[in-house]
């Protein structure tokens, strides 16, 4: 019995003996993958390092050859041919440059557009770092999501994605705005968010021109940090220069204006009608002697020059293959809705005095001497030139097209997509020479594109919000504040809820430039990502 006793015990001491052994060989094995898998990990980040210090040093070398074209005495259109072999003469052991032509300059459209891969290895890991570019001729405000040669005020929520340009100061606010009748209203939200770098000029020795506060009382904030702890993220602070003032609106309106007024004295053909009992097509240029309703189609080969001015609505077709030119009605604004067709790219609408535009599909440019109203539908792939104010309301593109709004006076977007709970994508460009002033507090609308102004006002809030007495949905309203009319969010601070003000810079503007879009006789080199691919 003790003989079995000692059997067993020895049996159980192998048995322990062995356990141990298996757990020792299984730790070491584990201890020497995980020693190799930190030797990997160290050797990636140390090799991640390198790609990314030789792709700053790919850009600079990039940025000087697109600056050797801009030299004043050269001819751009002429030295182009030869961009793409300067561009892959900088390729190395390690960077390779990739471009790829997307637009090329005429005789009759500036408009040129480059695209740039910049690839660099990282190490012998299978990876690389993919840098985009585009080299352009549109002009450098295009380059930006929110851009100002004065100052930018972000009253509230907005949400900013993308790179910002503030030449006189950066001004943050928890506080949005929004008003009914003559009151003003400023109800508690959040700080707005930026996700791209900020670049604040004229920034001086006692601060960085970057301010928080209330309007129209602020402070300023003189350290990085507490710019990142008001933004709730650390956008890149970056030094750069933007040249302002690269073409006169004013100017580019009153030359099309010039061409009506000498072309319309030699039309001959004239018309008494101010309305269509049916469709129809004329054989050449003609003069509308009438203010004209049009409900119908009217196609006209040549140029038709409406001179007592015209009403569209939206059963309303035009297609001319010349230009349209719309003079004043002392009586009556201009309405430009339906369809309107130009046969030739360099074809464009001139509009003499105000004028509303209302759900329009337009594949051309516009001339507009005076104001202007841009509501609903607004379908195009062009320009739109307003030498006094703009007023955008209730405007959706959901047709397609991305509209660039250029307006020499005062800017204003309000009243669009009221009191819904989803936004409204707007495929958008909108400048202005003076103040621009965009609200999302009862509007709920994103903008891709981008937004310039010589000085720029964002307001905005988060999450839903309801008129008060109006035909809303089923809601707890222990879970909103009443304030000006309208019922707003509590939880302004909910991470999950969306901002009813977004922009965001949409890369195409730049990589394919819009019929009309002002251009620069100068390259302009724009980063629009990078990312780390499998090679």
């Amino acid at each position: 019995m003790k003989l079995n006793e000692k059997g067993y015990a020895l049996l159980h001491v192998i048995m322990i003996f062995t356990i141990l052994m298996i757990f020792g060989i299984s730790l070491l094995g584990v201890t020497l993958q995980s020693q190799k898998f930190t030797a990997y990990s160290e050797k990636y980040v140390q090799d991640l390092a390198l790609a990314e210090r030789r792709m700053d040093e790919a850009i600079i070398k990039l940025e000087d050859k697109v600056n050797g074209f801009n030299v004043p005495s050269n001819q751009l259109s002429a030295l182009l041919p030869a961009l793409e072999s300067a561009i892959t003469s900088l390729n190395s052991e390690h960077t390779t440059f990739e471009p790829v032509n997307i637009r090329n300059i005429t005789p009759a459209d500036n408009r040129f557009a480059e695209m740039v891969k910049i690839k660099v290895k990282i190490g012998d890991s299978g990876k690389q770092l993919v840098n985009t570019h585009t080299i352009t001729t549109a002009a450098d405000v295009f380059r930006f999501s929110a851009v100002t040669e004065g100052k930018l005020i972000l009253n509230g929520a907005s949400h900013i994605k993308g790179d910002v340009y503030a030449n006189n100061g950066l001004y943050l606010s928890k506080y949005s705005k929004f008003i009914t009748g003559s009151q003003i209203h400023t109800p508690e939200t959040v700080y707005p968010k930026i996700d791209g770098t900020i670049t604040v000029k004229s920034a001086t020795a006692s601060g960085l021109k970057i301010f928080e506060g209330k309007e129209p009382n602020w402070r300023p904030l003189n350290s990085i940090s507490s710019i990142y702890e008001i933004l709730n993220t650390t956008p890149k602070m970056k030094d750069r220069s933007v040249q302002f003032n690269q073409f006169n609106i004013s100017q580019l309106v009153k030359d099309k204006g010039q061409v009506y007024n000498d072309k319309k004295k030699d039309i001959r053909i004239y018309t008494d009608q101010y309305y269509l009992i049916s469709s129809q097509t004329i054989n050449s240029s003609i003069k509308f002697r009438n203010y004209l309703y049009l409900d119908r189609k009217l196609e006209v080969k040549g140029d038709l020059y409406l001179e007592d001015g015209i009403r569209m609505t939206p059963q309303g077709s035009l297609k001319v293959s010349g230009n349209i030119y719309i003079g004043s009605n002392k009586n009556f604004s201009n309405y430009l809705s339906g369809s309107i067709s130009l046969e030739n790219n360099s074809s464009f609408i001139y509009v003499d005095g105000n004028s509303v535009v209302y759900d329009l599909t337009n594949n051309g440019q516009i001339y507009n001497s005076g104001d202007i109203e841009i509501k609903r539908d607004l379908n195009m792939n062009g320009t739109v030139f307003v030498d006094g104010q703009t007023r955008i309301e209730d405007l959706s593109n959901q047709s397609g097209g991305t509209a660039v709004i250029l307006s020499k006076g005062n800017l204003t977007v309000a009243n669009n997509n009221l009191y819904s709970d989803q936004p409204r994508e707007i495929d958008a460009f909108l400048y202005t020479d003076q103040d621009l002033e965009i609200y999302g507090v009862g509007s709920n609308i994103k903008i891709n594109g981008g937004i310039y102004g010589k000085n720029i006002k964002l307001n905005a809030t988060k999450g839903k919000t309801y008129l008060i007495g109006g035909n809303n949905p089923p809601f707890n309203s222990s879970d909103f504040n009443s304030i000006g009319g309208l019922y707003l969010n509590k939880n302004q601070s909910d991470p999950n809820s969306p901002s009813r003000l977004q922009i965001e810079f949409k890369p195409e503007l730049i990589q394919n430039p819009p019929i009309g879009i002002p251009t620069v006789d100068k390259l302009q080199l724009t980063e629009i990502d990078q990312k780390t691919e499998s090679k």
